[in-house]
């Protein structure tokens, strides 16, 4: 459930909601912990919060919630797989906020050069090829993020 555009809320009404919605927080936090110790837990896990709704017959949040729950992982997953293909390409991000190809050493002798210069092209070309992707990927999660914002304001 959403508040349309066209609803106004006044200053004091902000105040109460945001008291009501801390103390809600509270009140589910409680049923949680209590869910939890039950399991002989200290630990609030999400399926403890889901089973507190339950309990406080508020199931109609539940799968929203749980839909949530699937893309939060994926989200952090993603940035758990990015941060590990930085870490291994050892790339980094310039000042504009871009990644920056790893630099492939080039000190090749003299001799060597006929049998290794396609092998650094290529590495060199890899390397640029994945800072593309990442640089993608990072605008495309950039934009997801500013959708799922402007969804949650309307």
């Amino acid at each position: 459930a959403h508040l349309s555009k066209t609803t106004n809320i006044s200053k004091d009404s902000v105040t109460v909601l945001s008291r009501a919605a801390g103390i809600f927080i509270l009140y589910l936090s409680s049923c949680a912990t209590d869910i939890a110790r039950e399991g002989k837990r200290s630990t609030i896990a999400a399926k403890d919060v889901m089973a507190a709704l339950k309990e406080l017959d508020l199931e109609d949040f539940i799968p929203e919630l749980e839909q949530f729950m699937v893309e939060h992982k994926k989200y952090e997953a993603t940035k758990k797989n990015e941060k590990d293909l930085n870490k291994k390409l050892k790339g980094a991000r310039g000042a504009d906020g871009k990644y920056v190809a790893p630099v492939v050493d080039g000190d090749v002798k003299e001799d060597e050069k006929d049998d290794t210069d396609g092998e650094a092209n290529d590495e060199e070309k890899l390397a640029s090829d994945i800072v593309d992707v990442l640089q993608t990927k990072h605008d495309l999660e950039r934009e997801d993020r500013d959708d799922v914002k402007r969804m949650k304001l309307e």
